[in-house]
């Protein structure tokens, strides 16, 4: 099931990113202490013109030490996990052996979406052009959770 996701271009830390990933580093040092809902939340609609790149991200993490470290440990211990509520009781016990996220985008011409409104404004829209490193997010509308989060350092190569 595909969720309903919201497109923001966030612009205030634009005057902090260059064309070294140094620029990323601080950027993302800085929105570390950040809650990203808090910063869309007071976003209003206006016009932007966006020139993305082409690209593709993937990868594959290995999400079974992050889990144990939090509370799940118990899931993917044999001798304690508890999937009673899962089972009728006669199957083998259940538990988690591997818990790997795999996550792939894809930015293109044919996938992008077009909206139209018209509007009445007095000045040009804001400009971004995505020709220097950037972070991404896609977030989902209803809950404002950040599902993926992702950086391209070198926007100027296509992959």
């Amino acid at each position: 099931m595909l969720r309903e996701t919201t497109r923001r271009i966030v612009t205030p830390f634009l005057n902090q990113l260059d064309d070294d990933e140094n620029g990323i580093a601080e950027l993302e040092k800085n929105l570390a202490n950040l809650n990203l809902a808090e910063i869309t939340e007071d976003m209003w609609p206006r016009p932007v013109i966006v020139a993305l790149p082409k690209f593709t991200a993937e990868q594959t993490i290995d999400l079974k030490s992050p889990l144990t470290k939090l509370v799940f440990g118990e899931i993917f211990d044999k001798s304690v996990a508890n999937f009673s509520g899962m089972t009728t009781g006669n199957e083998q016990v259940l538990f988690v052996s591997e818990f790997i996220q795999k996550v792939y985008i894809e930015v293109s011409e044919q996938a992008a979406e077009a909206t139209g409104t018209v509007d009445m404004f007095c000045r040009m829209p804001d400009e971004f052009i995505a020709d220097h490193p950037f972070l991404y997010f896609l977030c989902d509308k209803k809950s404002s959770c950040c599902i993926f989060a992702g950086r391209l350092f070198n926007p100027n190569t296509t992959s």
